[in-house]
């Protein structure tokens, strides 16, 4: 008796959750037969449920259980129903829809080699082969032209070509208040691991990535993240207002740090007075830390005169969520010494 109420109670519970518990992705779809097998799999090895949406259900879809949308390449006649969510698109039709550009559409590039994108620096193959079959057409993919390309739009590949042409992005990150991702290769079939570890991190967008960078300023040694090295007596300046004297070298660093959830291109600015240099750091890691951007600088009389100086850096990203940590600044003071008057050998 009071074993098969166990059963039965357990029998409940599982059922009563799941019917409260809604799938994580709405796949939105308008021919059965188009349905990508490779990006259902992709969802499969992430543990998501794929609930399929019909098009010509999406009116009247509740869609809030949902974690995101996603759009695979075809034809969608009620796609502007679809309320304002993360989204993920593979689909060149509809770029200018959700925001990824300011005009136009999205384009297909092909060629009679397998197609490689350009990320962090590195040239990356993102399909495993050239062509459909043998003597067929080639595996194209989707790309957002740079001319069109929506303000704030975060580049994560960019189209290689023989002649090393950037056309556009083949895979970009967009934040409007949702967070979405256009995902240019979509052809599942032919994925290389890299592209399928490029979706990966297109799905985690969407749901929670963030893109963060921000200046150290626990870096030891600094004060508010900028150290200050004497060179010549190879020792660290701790004042919080350090005396610099002219004529002499000192070396600025930093360390700047991924605190998001992608790999990163950096680009690196220092300002000192009326001297200013830059750095770019390409491919910063999940967790990374870098230096790059240190200056050794001589303070030559002729250009710090003397007076007080705030030196600012500052590590930009092309969409950062939490830029309020990206600048500092540390102010010092600039003196020389003044030169011994002549002595006049009248007046002795």
């Amino acid at each position: 008796m009071k074993k098969g109420l166990m059963i039965f109670l357990g029998m409940f519970v599982f059922l009563l959750i799941g019917s409260v518990l809604a799938s994580n992705v709405a796949y939105v779809y308008r021919n059965e037969k188009k349905i990508d097998s490779g990006f259902l799999s992709a969802f499969e090895g992430l543990d998501f449920e794929v609930d399929l949406i019909k098009d010509q259900n999406i009116k009247t879809t509740d869609f809030s259980g949902y974690g995101f949308v996603f759009i695979g390449d075809e034809n969608l006649r009620k796609i502007s129903y679809l309320p304002e969510m993360p989204v993920i698109v593979a689909n060149g039709r509809y770029a200018n829809m959700f925001g990824f550009l300011d005009r136009g559409r999205a384009r297909q590039y092909a060629t009679n080699s397998k197609l490689k994108i350009r990320q962090n620096g590195n040239i990356v193959e993102v399909y495993d082969q050239a062509r459909f079959k043998q003597g067929g057409p080639s595996v194209p993919y989707y790309y957002l032209p740079t001319k069109y390309r929506a303000e704030g739009l975060q580049s994560i590949g960019f189209t290689f070509t023989k002649r090393d042409q950037e056309l556009g992005d083949v895979v970009a990150h967009y934040s409007n208040g949702n967070n979405k991702c256009f995902f240019g290769i979509s052809n599942s079939k032919y994925w290389t691991p890299e592209a399928k570890t490029l979706f990966d991190e297109c799905v985690d967008f969407v749901l929670k990535g963030l893109h963060d960078v921000k200046i150290d300023t626990d870096y030891a040694s600094s004060v508010n993240g900028v150290r200050i090295k004497d060179v010549e007596l190879n020792e660290y300046l701790l004042d919080t207002i350090p005396v610099l004297e002219c004529d002499k070298q000192y070396k600025i660093d930093f360390r700047t740090l991924n605190m998001g959830d992608f790999s990163e291109t950096v680009n690196l600015e220092g300002v000192f007075g009326d001297f200013s240099w830059s750095a770019k750091k390409t491919g910063l890691g999940v967790g990374g830390s870098t230096t790059t951007g240190s200056k050794t600088i001589t303070v030559a009389s002729e250009d710090f005169p003397v007076g007080f100086y705030d030196i600012q850096i500052t590590a930009d990203i092309e969409m950062d969520e939490t830029p309020g940590d990206n600048s500092v600044t540390r102010r010092v003071e600039v003196v020389c010494e003044e030169p011994a008057p002549e002595v006049d050998e009248d007046d002795e």
